[in-house]
Order: C-alpha cells, then structure tokens, then sequence
C-alpha cells in the first residue's frame, strides 16, 4: 500500500546552531541546487525558498521505504527563519520524521553532501543620504505615506510611514519637521502674522514690541527648536533685542534637573545659536534633542521703532526607522453617553488612543543604533537600563515585533543586561525581558548564551530571601518605596514585592525553558530546580498574603501563579477594588497590577476581572491622555485630571522632574494586544497560539468589536477581528498555528459555527466566549456563530453590569482660606500648632496635640527625621517686628492673647518635601497647613494626603497657586498622617521654584 500523504518534518538543529539570530531573518529568496543523500537510497533534487521556511522540492525522488517514486512534493524545513547568505546550507546531516499511515511513523537521516551559491547574490544596500547642512541627521528617505497606515487615534506624526527595508536595516535616525498647530493663549499685542506660521513651513509674523509667544507642536517628539528670520542678525548685531527660546513638554517653559552646563543647568530656555542663513537653533545639550511639544519665542529688550520678522518656526524631530503593522490595534462601540464620559472616560475608542499612544511612547525613544532610550529630557539619566526597558521592550514586541524589532530587543537586551544600577529588582526584570524575547523569537542560542548569568541573577535572589537586606528602588508609588525614600511603612512592603516578583521571574523562565526542545537537558533540569526552590519560598509567605501585604506585593503574589481563587478574591476586596487606590504612582508599576486584576478568578469570573482591567486602563492611561498627553509620563495620578489644566505642567516629586514621555509607561500596549485583541503565544515564536479577545457592549465599556495584529519574528503577522454580531476572522501566517479559538459570545448563546462557511463544531465555552474545535493551519478562516433566538430581555442592556465604583477615601479636603494671610490666633490650632523656623531657622514653635508623638520633615529621596534635601528658612524674625500680614503672631498666652510681633519661617525644597504626623491611631483631627509664597517666585505646588499605616491616598489630592499672600488648605484626617507637598513647574524667571510650607494648625 502507498503513502496517500507524506508528511515530513526536519529537525535542523544543526543549520540552526550555525546561523544568528539576524542572519536567520535578513532574507533573500533564490533558487538553489542541492544534493541530499540517504545513506540507502541517493537523489538529488532542486529546491526553492519562498522566504515563508517552505521548501517546495522538485523530484523525481526514488527509493522511499517503500519504494515509491514521488515528484512535486513539500518539504517543511523548520528553520527559524529564512537563508541570508544565498548558500545551501554546508554539507552536514539531519534527522527527517514523517507520517507513515502502515506504519504509523518513520525516521531516518539525509546527508547533505554539496551545494550551489544562487546565481546572483544581492547587491549590499546604498549608504543613507546625507544630513542637509546645519543638520544632524538625513530628512526621512526611504519610504513614504501609505493611507492603509492612517490611524486616526495614534498620536504617532509618522504611524502611516512606511521605510523599505534599507532604511529600517541602516539603524540610523533620520528628522523630519513638524510645524506648529496651535498659539497658547491669546496672540501678544505688538504680534501680527502669528497664525501665517501654523501648519506651514513658511509665514510672516511681524513682533514690534518686547513680548513672548508660545506654540503648541500638536505632539510631542524628541526634538529641538529653530526659527528662520530675514531681519535678525541685523537686529541683534545692532543691539536693538536679545532673543530666547523655550522647549516644554507642557504649558510652561521647561525645567529639568541640572549637569551643569551640560544641560543649561537645567533651564530649557536660553538664548539660540545662529547657524547661518538668518536660522536659529536651540541647543540645550549636545545631542540638542528634548522633549518638545511646546516652544517660545521671547524678544526682550527691543529698542524703539525695532521689529522681528519670523518666517518659521519648526520642531526638528529625530526618529529612528522602524514600521508599525497596519490595523495593529482597532476598537470600537457604539458612543459613551456624556454622563458615562464625563464618570469614567470614553468607552471603546479610548482603547485605541491608550494602545498608540503606549507605543509611540516606546517609539520616540528609540536612539541612533537600536537603543531603547528611558526618556527625552535631558536630567542626566537617558539611557537604556534593564529595568525600565523592560516594559518598553515587552510593547515594541506587540507593536514593531517582525525579524528586525525583535533583532533590536535582543541587542537591547544584551547591551543592558547588567545595567542594573544596583537594583535587585531590575535583574529579576532582566529574567522577564529574556523570557519575552525567547517566547518571541524561539532563538535558542540567544537565551542559552544568558542562562549562565540569569541563574547568577537569581542567587543573588536566593541569598537575599535567606538574609533579606535593604531595597534600594522598587517604584516611584509612595506605597512601595517613593523611589529611593526610606519610610519604615514601605520599606516591608518592597521587600515583599521583590520576593514576589523573584518567584515570578523563576516560574517564568522555567516555563520557557521547559517549551525550548533544542535547550540542553542540564538547562532544563536547572531551571526546574529554580522554580522548585522559589515556589518553597512562596509557601513561606501564603499566611501573610490577605494580613500584611499592600497592594503592589499582594499584585505580585498572583502574578506568581500560586494563589489560590479564594486568596484572589481576598486581595481583589481588600486592595485592588478601590479606584482611589489602583494605579500606581508609576505607570511602570502599574502594568503589573494590572495584568494581575486582569487574570484574577473572581466569583464574577472572567468578564469581572477583565472589567476591572478596563476600568484601570481608562483611570491609569487614558487620563493622561484627557490632560494632553501625546507620550505616556513617568508618574501620573488620575487626582490630577481635577486639578490641572489640558497640557498644564504636572507635578514633580520623589522622582525629581518628571519626564513626561517615559517607554517604562508603555506596557499597556502588550496587555491590551494579549489579552483584549488576544493573542497568545503558547509555543516560542507563535509557532503554535491561543486567541481568546474580550468584548463588552455593556457601560462604561461600549466595547463590541475588536481587532489587532501581532508581527511575528519569523515572518509574517497574525490578524484577528471579533465582533459581537458573531463574525471572527483569523489570518494564521506560515510557520505557526492557532491551537486554541475562542470566539465572544457577548452575553448570548451560541448553537453552532460555520468556518469558512462550512459546519464546525462548538468546544466548551471560556468565560463569555466558546471554543471552536478546530487547529488553523497557515491561511485565512471566517467563523460564523448562529445565535439561540433571544427575547428582548435577554439581549444586554448598556447597563447590564455593575458600573465600576468610584474613588472612596477615609480622609477628607475640608477647605482653603485664601484671604486672611497669616491669621491664626482664635481661629485656628486648639489642639495644638507647628510654626517651622519660627524664632530663627532650625528652630519651631510648637505644642502637638494629644498622640502625636513627633513629626518627621524629609525633602528628596530621603527618609530622615532632620530634613536632608530641604532648606530651613526664616522670613520674618519676631524680633524685626515686621508688619507684613503675612506673618504669624506668636501662640496665645495662657489668657488667650498673642503677645509679640509676628515672625514666619518655612521649610522649602526643589520638589518634594513629607510632613509625616506620628503616634499611635487616634480620633479624627482638622490639620490645617499653611502655605505661603513668600517670596513671590510665582510657586505652585500639589498636596497629598496619605494615610500612614499604609501610605495609600486618605483625600482628593489638591493644588494651590498664586499664594503669595498665603493660604490655609485644611484636611480632615487620623493620624498617624503624611503630607507630601509637589512641586509644579511655574512661569518664567523661576519656572524651578519649589515648594514651601510655613506652619501646621489641629483642631
């Protein structure tokens, strides 16, 4: 009996041992004639590569087994990729299987015993154009405009560009213009022309009179500023005006932390460098670039009958080739109503927004060569570290995952691995980025050549669980350590993140491993023994798990895989239910949390879970979009979108200044591609994946259609589109196969499929969707479910489902008085009173009330009681006897009289200072804090209220400005206390000053 199917499979371990990573995926297709030799029955065939791994073989070809001839038949080499050197592969020998239906299988090995180079290897590609002179980097080339590229959502200038292969492989930036779109504020008297300049390269605005005018670029870029003027260099070799530039990435010139000269001690405002041709440049660093959404134009001093004429204004931004897939990310619904909007934000086109904004996050940070950059202001930090790319990393792989954005992760990787800076907690983020990569790619050589340093890695880890030690840095979130802040209710709580996140790191890469058949066997079996030795230490840790544990290590402990439904649902009421609390004062931090609610099997099961995931990404992503955000920040708190202005400088605090476009923020883009779209990969490099998407047409969610794309390494890229009206399609490219589909029922129920328009047949149902019993191979496929017949009570209403609850706080913002200076005496303080610095500086004036016992004063990144980091200032001196209303008089005398003169210290610091109230829990109790902006440097600061047992938000979080005359802010709370005063960037001249308080008043 003959063969009815042959099937052949070839295990080419050794062509693939011999090949990198790059030269497996930088391609070119010929025709190539080879010889293979079984050692009984010799043939020679031609075979051609068609860049997909199919070998199409062309016969005859004698003597199988059974003594067939065969012609025109496929072989299915599974290299990881396609040939880049235009060669067959050397003379060497594989093991090749196939099906053989009388024998069920079959084995045996073919000898390659010569080879033929194509006849005409590629040309290598042209060197990149020049820079235009003046200039650092060539304009865009290579490429062009396409309109299946367009994305309406994407704050991306370039998300329709598309380079060709030459320019994405050169690894070089490349700068493109980008004009303004908008003034700030009202056009200046003394300006005309200024909207000639908006949305065009060439214009003619008129300034005859000293002024400032301010532009918005519509979208932040790494970039710099220049101006074209026919008239300027006359104007200022005359002396008749001097000219400063400003760059921001918010509403106010910015300030970032100064190196000195480096980076003009900090100020992005100072005077251009002419570059000839009646150009000038902003240069506030070597390498020019800074964050730039915003840009100004200050002509001082300009003499009488004087004028500047401006032809343009242009942002000069540098990108680094690299291609998103088209229709990566699509989400839709039918429109919030306003009440839901205004509640909860918008509904399923807010998903889009957050998923491109993520990305282009990570993608305007990329640098010259591939490297991942961590942010755009220039503070002295930009570089690449293992820990804050993971994230950015984890969103390139969704978004710029083919053969080359995986090639970069995997330099990027390599280049960090040890760039730790001194962070226990980034090399455990290392472990993930490896993971990631390898699950990614399947590249074997690459993760092997790491096993040796991660299991150094992780026996730091082990020592540290057996004589723990301190935590430098786990999070920027008050909750986990305030970057590098000391404070003792923290401190336990990092230590246990940490732990939680080793266990992680060691079950996932014991997972990859174990999936890695070409890992050698003393891999695997190492690898086990991590997880065996890590999943004992979280048994260590189960009973503390709903007593001790805050809301990041609690998040963690599920993400390890090991806790039990009960215990979830436990830490799901107790910690992860609560908007006030749930995002993470990094959003770093946060896309931990997130994962883990999104995972949590809850009694509501899997549509519970995943609501409160989208509730998250609305709260935690899309509100920095609803402030301005075109990049994601490093901090945010949704607190703010109540208190600050669209585009309005944020606050500043344990961080130092903050950067407003920061990759670590991007992980959401990997989740929502992951577990919304739902593409998961099961077997490395998609060879084999699951799709499970998420729909929800009830509020706030609106969502009913979803669809995405995942490029994968090895060629090709799956797409996938879901809708509630029962439609689903799957493109599966070659080299992998959907094993698991899992098609959304959207609260209905499902009595049979058709695929590709043929009966199929329905497998369990998951969650609010059902499986299909079907494994797609390479091609196309249309799923069809037919619903069971519904009456109109059984279709869901928007309002089907618990809407998500709303921030709640156990403290509360009782008011301001903004109008009375410095009076205190009889209206305030009957329980007691601290007046910093009073008499002189170091030293105040205070009686405390009953079960406060102390008060620690600490500035920034530090933990001490003695107020490193902050300034001790006073004022007024008593003595001087000054009239100034803004001072405070002395306390009252036994009689209930103040007696003296007024006197007003404060305690002052760049960005952040901590007023923590200590003792034991005591009864409610009115602090009012007193604020004064003494010396009119136009402050405006941020207030946090924070309970101290826990330091999770206890208020609304507050803003003050223009307190120049003083203000009291008054709070209801129970101490033991924190205060957290944050600086916010200001206007010109002292955009850098900080924050200050003067006294604290119990009532």
């Amino acid at each position: 009996m003959g063969w009815s199917v042959l099937s052949i499979k070839a295990v080419c371990l050794a062509v693939i041992a011999t090949l990198s990573f790059a030269q497996l995926t930088e391609a070119t297709p010929c025709n190539i004639t080879g010889e293979w030799r079984d050692p009984r029955h010799p043939t020679t065939f031609v075979a051609t590569e068609d860049m997909t791994g199919v070998w199409s073989v062309k016969g005859p070809w004698p003597g199988t087994p059974h003594g067939e001839v065969y012609s025109n038949l496929t072989l299915w080499l599974q290299f990881s990729g396609s040939l880049s050197t235009g060669e067959f592969p050397s003379p060497g020998c594989d093991v090749v299987e196939w099906t053989d239906p009388p024998d069920k299988a079959a084995h045996n090995t073919w000898c390659r015993v010569g080879s033929t180079a194509c006849a005409a290897p590629p040309l290598p590609p042209p060197p990149p154009p020049p820079a235009p002179p003046g200039q650092l980097y060539p304009s865009l080339w290579g490429g062009e405009f396409t309109s299946a590229g367009a994305v309406p959502a994407s704050p991306d200038p370039l998300v329709a560009y598309r380079w060709n292969q030459t320019a994405v492989q050169s690894v070089k930036l490349q700068q493109y213009n980008r004009h303004p779109v908008r003034i700030l504020g009202t056009v200046p008297t003394g300006v005309t022309g200024a909207q000639s300049l908006l949305n065009s390269s060439t214009g003619t605005m008129l300034i005859a009179e000293s002024t400032s005018i301010a532009f918005d670029f519509g979208t932040e870029c790494a970039g710099w500023l220049e101006l074209r003027s026919p008239d300027l260099d006359a104007v200022l070799a005359a002396g008749s005006a001097d000219l400063l530039l400003s760059s921001s990435e918010y509403t106010q010139p910015g300030y970032t932390t100064s190196t000195g000269a480096k980076n003009n001690n900090g100020n992005c405002t100072m005077a251009p460098v002419a570059t000839g041709n009646g150009t000038y440049r902003l240069e506030l660093n070597s390498e020019l670039y800074e964050g730039l959404r915003y840009g100004w134009i200050h002509v001082l001093n300009l003499a009488t009958g004087a004028h500047v004429t401006i032809t343009s204004f242009t942002a000069i931004c540098q990108v680094l080739p690299i291609n998103y897939v088209n229709a990566a990310f699509v989400a839709d619904g039918p429109p919030a109503p306003p009440s839901a909007v205004a509640a909860y934000g918008e509904g399923a086109l807010a998903l889009a927004s957050v998923w491109y904004t993520a990305t282009y996050t990570t993608r305007v940070d990329l640098l010259d060569g591939g490297a991942f950059g961590s942010i755009l202001m220039d503070r002295g930090d930009r570089i690449s570290w293992t820990g804050d790319a993971h994230l950015a990393q984890k969103a390139a792989l969704a978004a710029f995952g083919d053969a080359h954005g995986a090639l970069l992760v995997q330099q990027n990787t390599e280049r960090t691995k040890s760039v730790d800076n001194g962070i226990l907690s980034y090399d455990m983020y290392f472990v993930l980025s490896a993971v990631d990569y390898y699950m990614h790619t399947g590249d074997t050589a690459t993760l092997a050549g790491w096993d040796s340093l991660i299991h150094q890695k992780f026996a730091a880890s082990q020592a540290f669980w057996e004589k723990p030690g301190t935590q430098e840095f786990c999070g920027s979130d008050d909750r986990i350590g305030a970057d590098f802040e000391h404070t003792p209710p923290s401190e336990d709580e990092k230590l246990r993140y940490y732990k939680m996140l080793s266990i992680q790191a060691a079950a996932e890469y014991s997972s990859a491993v174990a999936v890695c058949t070409e890992c050698s066997a003393p891999m695997r079996v190492a690898a086990a023994q991590l997880n065996t030795t890590f999943s004992g230490y979280f048994e260590r840790e189960r009973s503390n798990l709903n007593v001790t544990y805050g809301m990041h290590a609690a998040a963690g402990a599920v993400s390890t895989g090991m806790t039990t439904p009960a215990e979830e649902q436990s830490i799901f009421d107790s910690l992860l239910s609560n908007p006030a609390h749930i995002c993470s004062f990094s959003p770093f931090n946060t896309y931990f949390i997130l994962v883990t609610v999104g995972r949590l099997r809850l009694a509501g099961g899997r549509q519970q879970a995943m609501r409160a995931a989208l509730d998250m990404v609305r709260r935690c992503y899309h509100g920095m979009i609803r402030l301005g955000a075109t990049t994601f920040w490093e901090t945010y708190s949704p607190e703010w979108n109540a208190i600050f202005d669209f585009g309005a400088s944020t606050p500043n605090g344990q961080t130092g200044y903050m950067s407003h476009a920061h990759p670590w923020a991007s992980g959401v883009a990997p989740w929502l591609t992951h577990h919304v779209v739902g593409i998961q990969t099961v077997q490395p490099a998609f060879s084999t994946f699951r799709v499970e998407p998420f729909l929800d047409g009830t509020a706030p969610n609106y969502l009913t259609h979803i669809a995405g794309a995942q490029p994968v390494a090895s060629g090709g890229t799956i797409r996938v589109a879901f809708d509630c009206n029962g439609t689903s399609t799957l493109q599966v490219p070659n080299r992998t196969s959907a094993v698991e589909v899992i098609l959304p029922l959207c609260g209905r129920v499902a009595e049979a499929v058709t695929i590709n328009g043929k009966p199929g047949t329905l497998g369990s149902s998951v969650g609010d969707g059902v499986g299909v019993n079907v494994v797609c191979s390479p091609g196309n496929y249309t799923f069809e479910l037919q619903f069971r017949a519904e009456s109109p009570a059984a279709s869901p209403p928007s309002t089907a489902s618990p809407l998500p609850a709303l921030p709640s706080y156990n403290y509360r913002y009782v008011g301001r008085d903004c109008n009375d200076s410095g009076a205190w005496v009889g209206q305030r303080g009957s329980r007691g009173h601290l007046l910093f610095n009073f008499d002189s500086p170091g030293n105040d004036n205070q009686v405390l009330p009953a079960g406060i016992t102390s008060v620690s004063v600490a500035g920034h990144n530090t933990g001490a009681a003695s107020c490193p980091g902050c300034t001790k200032v006073n004022w007024l001196e008593p003595a001087a006897c000054s009239s100034d209303p803004r001072g405070l008089l002395p306390p009252p005398a036994s009689n209930g009289t103040s007696k003296g003169c007024r006197g007003l210290g404060g305690v002052l610091a760049p960005t952040t200072v901590t007023v923590d109230l200590l003792g034991p829990p005591g009864p409610m109790l009115n602090v009012t804090l007193y604020v004064v902006d003494f010396d009119r440097l136009g402050r405006e600061m941020a207030i946090e209220t924070r309970e101290y047992s826990n330091l999770q938000l206890g208020a609304r979080t507050q803003s003050v400005a223009n307190f120049t005359e003083g203000c009291m802010l008054t709070f209801e709370v129970r101490p033991p206390v924190r205060f957290r005063l944050m600086q916010v960037i200001g206007p010109l001249p002292h955009s850098d000053a900080g924050v200050a308080i003067s006294a604290m008043f119990f009532d």
